[in-house]
């Protein structure tokens, strides 16, 4: 494929050797030597409508990234594409994430390394495109940190390398599907007997030992870890939220993650 490549990223540390090395780069890395974190393109192949490619971050041992709702604290990352030519469209998805706990608080995101994958629909499909990235994240280690790259990437029909078509491939089966096949979602109902208001839960199909229920939505509440009350069934305690019938008829987005199973589904609560 005919890749050009630039990137700028500016944060508060210093990068390892190891970070590079681990990362197998077939592409110029984004990186100027202060940095806990690496930024890159994965290159893109060509779809009917445009391109699939990704984002890599790389982040040194100890720190971590955030998903899109970060937890207590944290920065989710903001991805902005002015500039970009002969692109409609670019839609960044987010991987299943994890939950971490350390004297902050409780946290939701990533360690070691993240991809995002990207749905890129071009305006014209049978001409080149040029993509431009500016990418502000945040990172966190004792410390948190804001950080910003800035990439800028070319795309033609030119084939994409193996071993970038097999990251690329990776990534998407880390994304959540909103279809209901091995699990699903029966019932999502609010709870007011408790001291706190919670969500109680039951979910369909052969669950892992460990599930987690990630939930989004509505910005005034703060929805904790899940609890297992029973069969497939748990209670989500909720904070920040003025009376248990305000969440009653609202929609949310509930993400489980239940071993290699990735659900992520809009629900209306009872």
């Amino acid at each position: 494929m005919n890749i050009k490549i630039s990137a700028i990223i500016i944060s508060a540390f210093v990068a390892s050797p190891a970070i590079a090395q681990q990362s197998n780069m077939s592409t110029p890395q984004a990186s100027d030597q202060q940095s806990p974190s690496i930024v890159r393109f994965i290159p893109g192949y060509k779809t009917g409508t445009g391109w699939k490619a990704a984002i890599e971050i790389i982040l040194q041992d100890g720190w971590k990234t955030y998903w899109r709702v970060p937890g207590d604290s944290g920065i989710p990352a903001e991805f902005i594409w002015d500039g970009s030519e002969n692109i409609t469209s670019i839609t960044e998805y987010w991987p299943a994430p994890k939950r971490y706990e350390d004297r902050s608080g409780q946290s939701i995101g990533y360690k070691h390394r993240v991809v995002f994958p990207l749905n890129i629909k071009a305006a014209d499909n049978g001409k080149q495109a040029t993509v431009k990235l500016k990418m502000f994240y945040g990172v966190c280690s004792d410390v948190c940190i804001p950080a910003r790259a800035q990439l800028q990437m070319q795309l033609s029909d030119q084939p994409v390398s193996d071993f970038d078509r097999e990251e690329i491939d990776a990534a998407w089966k880390k994304v959540p599907s909103s279809a209901e096949t091995r699990i699903g979602i029966e019932n999502v109902s609010i709870n007011n007997k408790g001291k706190k208001p919670a969500l109680d839960i039951t979910l369909k199909g052969e669950l892992a030992d460990r599930t987690d229920i990630l939930i989004e939505g509505y910005g005034e509440a703060y929805f904790m870890p899940p609890v297992k009350t029973g069969n497939n069934q748990y209670a989500v305690a909720i904070e920040g939220l003025g009376k248990a019938t305000d969440l009653v008829g609202k929609k949310l987005t509930l993400t489980i993650i239940s071993g290699d199973m990735l659900l992520e589904k809009q629900v209306t609560v009872n």
